[in-house]
């Protein structure tokens, strides 16, 4: 299983969201919604999301290619990494995945180890609203997982870093 993004301007509330898969594939959950868990065939294909704003509906697609070990999943997302749930409640787990290349609206990013056998290295650092470090972390996975227990309900930034790219996102923690 793999999960799939579409990321939205702050403010936007779709009316409606669609997502699509190929013929043999499977969404588990997230139909209607900005994140889907989508089970992959045999086969590629397109996934596609289709988000309705305003009565403008705007489609995203992909063409994922199966083979080499799997496939890989896609980020309908101009973000080098993406945050799920957000806002998120205290005492709860977020999760943080990350993009192999932010340059394009619609990105495929590969699950597997560089061609040199080395995993891609990330560096976590999350600030609280007065810039302080209240967790710092890294991960050489797809994603990381963190969990609020220690942290208060506010506005926190969400730093990554890989090798010389590095993105600031926000956080929000409420109940």
């Amino acid at each position: 299983m793999y999960y799939y993004y579409l990321n939205l301007s702050v403010g936007l509330l779709p009316s409606s969201i669609v997502w699509t898969v190929p013929q043999g594939w499977s969404i588990i959950a997230g139909q209607g919604t900005t994140r889907a868990t989508i089970q992959t065939g045999n086969t590629a294909g397109y996934v596609n999301v289709a988000a309705t704003i305003c009565g403008v509906t705007r489609t995203k697609s992909m063409y994922v290619n199966i083979g080499g070990g799997g496939p890989n999943p896609l980020f309908v997302s101009n973000n080098f990494f993406n945050i799920y749930p957000n806002p998120v409640s205290t005492n709860q787990e977020f999760s943080i995945a990350f993009a192999s290349d932010s340059t394009a609206k619609i990105q495929a990013k590969s699950l597997y180890t560089k061609p040199s056998g080395e995993a891609t290295k990330y560096k976590i650092v999350v600030f609280d609203n007065n810039m302080q470090k209240v967790i710092q972390t890294q991960s050489s996975g797809e994603s990381v997982t963190l969990n609020t227990s220690r942290l208060i309900n506010g506005l926190y930034y969400i730093r990554v870093t890989q090798g010389k790219k590095s993105e600031t996102q926000q956080l929000l923690i409420q109940n």
